[in-house]
């Protein structure tokens, strides 16, 4: 039997409704064996439970000490405090004092903490905690094992998302103490160095000696592990993005940084969200699994496997077949992951149905909140590590320590000799590298270690030791040795060689480390790499660089002071990166003297950021027939003209260069006739709207508009010989300029039926106009429209935040479309409740498929799709079925973060909204709910908000059958669950 309109709305409203009850019959009793039992390991390993409640709950971070114990945050309060609950959440220290492999004894160090996000002992009985805005310091001074002392280190980092705040504290090799941020946080510091300002995501590092701040890298939406490699390299994850492994280095910035001209991508495309990551090393471990990364998806339940590549400057990675860990229990949730002392790996286990706080309700009943679990995963029939003693070595001994193959071992050792004296330290560390084995195949990695010993006790590196290193013929190598230099600055000459280098990732760890320091001659050299081949890391560490030493080199310029060495490529790259007109000059001769020297860019170049003067030589170009940027003239031209109103100041030249371009690029002519008001050319425009190139009748009719010509756009709305779409397009362009006769020529065309596009593009055109919502209304209460048509333009007016509006009330009368009522009785819901468990994926993939659902315009499964909403592609293992099903029903109250609109209004009254795709200093660029996307320059806007409103609109199934629905739910709920 098929539901129409209003009942299976009704179902969406009851499932909506029911949440809370349902999932709970659903939710398997919370016995750690029923969870073991669903673990599929990968072969030749296998899973144990270390520690389970009631000797924990709920850990947020782990991480051994040197003496074996493993320190849990551990939070029952998240998603929040409740009103008048006191502080409770606790450090706990967790130990396996009989050595059977699991923990026996568990100890509350402290226990007045607001949601911990991480823990990191100190190495003498304390340790660093994330607490809220602070970062904080736990002191036991009795001996006693429990907290006595507490310190503030650092305040205000953000607060305004508790799974977002300040979390996850590390160990670098450099001995610095390095954590994380995420997205949703304002952190302002106030340090002995300064103020330090992060808004977004991002990594810290800081010196607990010299208590120096400094931000590492920015972005990513929510960052919830990193990891450094063997030879110092920084890998992350991100909880909330969905790219895998991320590569990052001092000041890479990634997604979803605020403000950031520029970002990174991940090294996995299109992988789902992941929580937690360690790199395998030490001897338990098979050989072929060190190096490899280890990465929690927590939405799918189970552990992934990476393995790196080199790639140029950069890296690949390679997602596994085989995961460590599979689990087909829904509240299997690893957040954090280690490798612990004796070589096996230790997860933790939130334990929960409900993960993240945004898609249910916070005092949501199936919230778990006293579970929680760390798992023990080791090889079999191979020998465990064994416990080094750091406490009682001598600075010799630990000093061999480096040698060990584990990272942990090696972290521990370095952490020790801050225990020492420093000067002690550092003359044994010379005589330590001088009596090294020079045949050892890992004589190169010791001596890294022994600059990374003496980073950590000297809070700088050795010079002497660093320029040693810089000839060492491991790039790995010579790459850390020059990092070593970012926070403190060594001769300029060691730059030059790092510069020169044979391998790109020595090159761009210079050209990084130059852009600390503040001088022209840094910029200078930095450029220099351009004389080598470049790839997308060093371009971009290049490129921020010369943006952060703009102060210095640009005045410099100006002065005549600075030439580059007369290198066109140098010179071009800097300008381009820094976007500033007055800067412009040296390029424009390049252009005027010697175009062969240009490339397109540059030519773009002129157009978006020079001045009206600057743009003959646009002009010049763009009047050249057959030249090779003509195209990329006329289209710096338009850009200028679009984006800032810039346009050359003889008027014969801009009829010269419409003229010119008309026969080999007339959609670009077309535009540039428009916006320099060219109406002499009228005609030419209108005989182009009839050719055969629809692109190219597009551009005319926009330039029809431009012109402000009503006369012509209604003729072509009113011609039945042209094509409707066109058609559409001609109307749309006639409501900018008159808004009652645009909207009585839309109604006429929504009459008949029209392809999606053509709907699309005439209700975008009345949403963005001042007015135009009422004025179709006003049309549509006389006339009738198809019921398809109705659908359609009734979602994109939703998307907007005009769900009561009247255009929208007129839309559901013109094409009879039923009301929305809310409501269902308690014997309809469990009847249809009753069917979910027999909903058919394969149908439900089928009927995700159908165009008239508009699913894959906006969302990604296994890389098809749009980008506009969250990639699906694990939503099953993540969001329970009531979440899917009342993110259809009523999606503004689930809006994923990161997938906010953005609400433009213009000062002439007229509103934009959609997804920022991008922006830069001229203009904003918004995609709105049908694909479309829109330039606005920033000079034309009066406000920019967030809006509360979702993208998706309500009422997406509303033509589905009841069984339909439930297959597409079954089909969703399926996404990224292991069979």
């Amino acid at each position: 039997m098929k539901l129409g309109i209003l009942s299976i709305l009704l179902l969406f409203a009851l499932l909506a409704g029911s949440h809370g009850q349902r999932q709970l019959r659903d939710i398997p009793p919370p016995d750690p064996e029923i969870e073991r039992a669903s673990f599929k390991v990968a072969a030749g390993f296998e899973v144990n439970l270390w520690a389970s409640d009631p000797l924990l709950a709920k850990p947020t971070q782990i991480t051994f000490d040197h003496d074996g114990k493993l320190w849990v945050s551990s939070s029952q309060t998240y998603p929040q405090l409740n009103v008048n609950q006191e502080p409770n959440d606790r450090i706990l220290v967790l130990e396996d004092t009989d050595g059977d492999g699991a923990a026996d004894q568990s100890t509350v160090f402290y226990d007045k903490l607001i949601i911990p996000g991480g823990v990191l002992p100190d190495g003498r009985g304390g340790a660093y905690v994330a607490h809220a805005e602070d970062l904080i310091h736990l002191t036991d001074t009795n001996g006693d094992g429990k907290a006595d002392h507490h310190q503030v280190l650092l305040s205000g980092f953000g607060t305004e998302d508790t799974h977002h705040t300040l979390h996850r504290l590390r160990w670098g090799p450099d001995g610095l103490l390095y954590m994380l941020q995420g997205y949703y946080i304002g952190t302002h510091v106030e340090t002995l160095y300064g103020p330090r300002r992060l808004n977004g995501g991002g990594l810290w590092s800081y010196n607990t000696r010299t208590r120096r701040l400094e931000i590492y890298s920015r972005g990513l939406v929510n960052p919830w592990g990193m990891i450094f490699d063997r030879w110092g390299q920084t890998f992350q994850t991100d909880g909330a993005g969905g790219q895998g492994i991320n590569y990052t280095f001092p000041d890479s910035v990634f997604m979803a940084s605020p403000h950031e001209h520029r970002t990174l991508s991940g090294l996995n495309p299109g992988r789902p969200k992941l929580c937690g990551l360690e790199v395998v090393s030490g001897s338990h471990f098979p050989a072929d699994w060190n190096g490899s990364l280890l990465a929690n998806d927590f939405r799918a339940n189970n552990i992934d496997r990476y393995v790196l590549g080199e790639s140029a400057s950069g890296y690949t990675s390679t997602l596994q077949d085989e995961d460590l860990l599979q689990s087909t229990h829904i509240s299997f949730r690893p957040i954090d992951i280690v490798m612990g002392p004796d070589g096996a790996v230790y997860v933790a286990d939130w334990y929960s149905p409900i993960i993240q706080h945004g898609e249910v309700d916070f005092r949501d009943k199936r919230r778990d909140q006293v579970h929680g679990r760390i798992w023990r995963i080791s090889a079999k029939n191979r020998p465990l590590e064994q416990l080094a003693d750091y406490q009682e070595a001598s600075i010799a001994a630990l000093l061999e320590l480096l040698k060990t193959d584990a990272n942990w071992v090696r972290l521990n050792a370095k952490q020790a000799l801050k225990t020492h004296n420093a000067q002690d330290v550092i003359e044994a560390i010379s005589a330590w590298v001088q009596g090294l084995d020079k045949t050892h195949p890992s004589y190169e990695h010791y001596r890294l270690e022994a600059l990374w010993a003496h980073q950590t006790v000297a809070d700088a590196p050795s010079i002497d030791l660093v320029r040693s290193l810089l000839s060492s013929p491991d790039h790995r190598v010579r790459a850390a040795a020059i990092r070593a230099l970012y926070h403190s600055p060594g001769p300029l000459d060691l730059y030059e060689i790092a510069v020169a280098d044979p391998h790109p990732r020595v090159r761009r760890e210079a050209v990084t480390s130059l852009g600390q320091r503040n001088t022209v001659e840094a910029a200078n050299l930095a450029l220099k790499v351009l004389d080598q081949p470049m790839d997308t890391f060093l371009d971009f560490a290049l490129w921020r660089t010369c943006r952060l030493l703009e102060p210095h080199w640009l005045p410099a310029l100006e002065r005549n002071e600075l030439t580059f060495e007369g290198n066109a490529d140098r010179l071009a790259f800097a300008l381009k990166a820094i976007e500033k007109p007055g800067a412009l000059a040296p390029l424009i001769a390049m252009l005027e003297s010697d175009a062969d020297k240009a490339d397109p860019a540059m030519v773009r170049l002129v157009g978006k950021i020079g001045t009206a003067e600057d743009l003959g030589v646009l002009v010049r170009i763009a009047s050249t027939a057959g030249h090779r940027f003509q195209a990329e003239a006329a289209l710096g031209l338009i850009e200028a003209a679009e984006d800032r109103t810039f346009r050359p100041a003889d008027e014969d030249k801009q009829l010269d260069v419409c003229r010119a371009l008309l026969d080999h690029h007339p959609a670009e002519a077309c535009r540039l006739i428009g916006l320099w008001k060219r109406a002499e050319l009228l005609l030419t425009l209108m005989n182009q709207v009839h050719g055969t190139d629809v692109r190219v009748a597009r551009a005319a009719l926009q330039g029809l508009a431009d012109l402000g010509n009503k006369s012509a756009l209604t003729i072509f709305s009113e011609d039945d010989n042209l094509a409707s779409d066109l058609r559409a397009t001609a109307v749309a362009r006639l409501l900018s300029t008159d808004v009652p006769q645009g909207a009585e020529l839309m109604g006429g065309l929504l009459t008949a039926p029209l392809s999606n596009a053509a709907i699309d593009e005439l209700i975008g055109a009345v949403m963005v106009k001042q007015g135009g919502g009422d004025a179709l209304a006003t049309v549509l209460s006389k006339i009738t429209i198809p019921k398809e048509t109705a659908i359609r333009a009734t979602r994109l007016v939703e998307t907007t935040g005009k769900k009561e509006s009247a255009l929208t009330k007129a839309l559901i009368k013109a094409g009879s479309l039923e009301t929305l009522p809310q409501a269902l009785d308690k014997r309809e819901l469990d009847a249809l409740l009753a069917k979910l468990p027999d909903g058919n994926r394969a149908r439900g993939e089928k009927i995700y498929h159908r165009a008239a659902l508009a699913c894959t315009t906006c969302h990604v499964i296994r890389g098809e799709g749009g980008v506009l909403g969250p990639d699906l592609s694990s939503i099953g293992a993540s969001a329970p079925a009531d979440y899917l099903i009342e993110s259809l029903l009523e999606p503004s109250k689930k809006i994923k973060e990161g997938y906010r609109m953005s609400v433009l209004t213009l000062k002439n009254g007229d509103l934009i909204a959609g997804a920022i795709v991008r922006e830069d200093q001229n203009v904003i660029v918004v995609r709105n709910a049908a694909g479309n996307e829109a330039r606005v320059p920033k000079a034309t806007i009066k406000s920019r908000e967030t809006s509360p409103v979702s993208m998706m609109p309500s009422g997406l199934t509303a033509s589905l059958r009841a069984d339909e629905f439930i297959d597409l739910i079954a089909y969703l709920a399926s996404l990224g669950k292991q069979e």
